[in-house]
């Protein structure tokens, strides 16, 4: 599984090329970028199959206007189902069952 790279730079102050990432420290200016639907679930599903470490971008809603951005890290449980919906494992111990479209962005570890 690759890493997700805009075929343009997100920050004009530094130059469009990229340099492959091998720490596991998650690329800032990845997690604030928003993925192509079928790259996420592309993605996902491969992550799922090789029981990939990955850190996920995720938007909810907390209210009427109002939403919530988290960066979770942890492995994804199984591959997008039927209901577009996906099933990913934090860290923290806790399992969150997702719409594949509160998925912004996935980074490999």
């Amino acid at each position: 599984m690759e890493n997700y790279y805009d075929a343009h730079s997100l920050n004009i102050a530094k130059s469009s090329y990229h340099q492959s990432h091998l720490s596991l420290a998650t690329n800032p200016e990845l997690s604030h970028a928003v993925m192509p639907l079928y790259q996420i679930i592309r993605f996902a599903n491969q992550a799922a199959g090789l029981k990939k470490k990955v850190s996920i971008t995720i938007e909810r809603k907390l209210g009427h206007a109002q939403y919530e951005r988290l960066e979770l890290i942890g492995t994804f449980g199984s591959s997008v189902n039927t209901n577009k919906q996906i099933t990913f494992k934090a860290d923290q111990g806790m399992v969150y069952i997702l719409k594949i479209d509160q998925i912004l962005a996935i980074q490999q570890l």
